[in-house]
């Protein structure tokens, strides 16, 4: 494979994009290898030059924007190549667990310099996540933000969501079987974890590693504010995990089953309810340039 130049896949409508300084970097790549900036027009655009990039050899796909674009990414493209991010996004979760800069020429700067990390892909109902999924509250959490409030607000938008959904949300029972086991958990709201970050300062997997084939599960057994608060609580790092409320475990495959159709989220983005969910670690590998 020979490499011979950059295309930087940039979302324009990313939350923190600064695309001046985007195209500076680009100015100082340049210098040591041939670059350009395409800003994604549709979805159905981001789709297209993400696969082009990922399948030219000559290329190094370098992705501009928040965990939304590096999840159409790795649903749409070929992982047999790696690539790099640049942070643009509200939450930058993947960025953030990965040790990568967050000034937009450092980010740059590690495409020409540093090492390729193999990172673990997590699969639900043939859908690829990398940080992490949610069956249940946050999915309908997420559902509910509003794009103006979150370009606003940022991260709180998702805060105040939360306590809105709280307010009228009734929880799913939830059934969870790891591996092969034939007793399930029970419970009302899961976190599938293949990173320690969930979002903003929340750490709901703290021992969770990307790299070592397996799945990090939070059940919460009851939802209500005072089990969420504790769970929480835990997340911030402010107490201990909750044992008398929740259930963690690690598993490298788990099927949930939902008495009723529920919402779920990967890596922030939201899908029509389901009632069943095969989770498992993909054979292949995210091949992430990283410092």
């Amino acid at each position: 494979m020979t490499l011979k130049r950059i295309e930087i896949i940039a979302n324009p409508n990313s939350g923190t994009i600064n695309i001046g300084k985007l195209e500076k970097a680009c100015e100082h790549i340049n210098r040591f290898l041939p670059s350009k900036i395409i800003f994604t027009k549709t979805f159905e655009h981001a789709i297209e030059i993400s696969k082009a990039a990922s399948l030219n050899s000559e290329v190094i796909p370098v992705l501009c924007g928040g965990d939304g674009t590096i999840f159409t990414y790795i649903n749409n493209a070929s992982l047999n190549k790696f690539f790099a991010i640049v942070p643009g996004g509200t939450a930058n979760v993947i960025a953030k667990e990965l040790g990568i800069p967050f000034n937009t020429l450092m980010a740059c700067k590690t495409v020409l310099t540093a090492a390729v990390k193999d990172v673990d892909v997590g699969v639900c109902n043939n859908k690829k996540f990398l940080f992490a999924a949610g069956v249940g509250f946050d999915a309908e959490v997420a559902a509910n933000v509003s794009s103006p409030l979150k370009a606003r607000v940022g991260q709180y938008a998702y805060h105040l969501s939360a306590l809105k959904t709280l307010l009228t949300y009734s929880p799913p029972k939830l059934e969870i079987f790891a591996d092969d086991n034939l007793k399930p958990y029970i419970g009302e709201f899961a976190i599938i974890s293949n990173m320690r970050r969930y979002g903003g300062d929340l750490f709901f997997a703290p021992k969770a590693r990307y790299d070592d084939s397996l799945l990090d599960i939070l059940v919460l057994k009851k939802l209500t504010l005072k089990t969420l608060m504790k769970l929480l609580k835990y997340a911030r790092g402010a107490g201990v995990f909750p044992v008398e409320y929740a259930y963690e475990f690690k598993c490298s495959k788990l099927k949930i089953v939902a008495d009723s159709a529920v919402s779920f989220q990967l890596d922030g983005e939201v899908f029509e309810p389901q009632k069943t969910f095969q989770f498992a670690i993909s054979p292949e590998k995210a091949k992430i340039i990283t410092p």
